[in-house]
């Protein structure tokens, strides 16, 4: 009983404990040479995107851009036909 109230307490004094975070994962590929966004399903939690180009990790602010469900590719990692990119990030529901 002792822990069922130190949890619920918790939960009121920090609403993040109450609110539902899910983990996404998308998979999109270009439909034009050198194209420069994507738009997400979701819009992420800042912070929490990450982006594999065809399994490689790129990197935040440098190769991408993330501007609320818009997802804005950087050169020189514009998609190609073929390319794939993995996004990985959480949203708030």
């Amino acid at each position: 009983m002792r822990k069922i109230l130190v949890i619920l307490a918790m939960q009121l004094a920090n609403p993040m404990w109450t609110s539902t975070r899910h983990t996404i994962n998308e998979l999109h590929q270009p439909t034009t040479v050198n194209q420069t966004s994507f738009v997400l399903n979701w819009v992420p939690v800042s912070g929490s995107v990450s982006i594999y180009q065809n399994g490689i990790r790129l990197v935040p602010g440098l190769d991408f851009t993330v501007n609320g469900g818009n997802l804005t590719l950087l050169v020189p990692h514009l998609g190609q036909p073929g390319d794939y990119f993995l996004v990985d990030y959480d949203h708030q529901q």
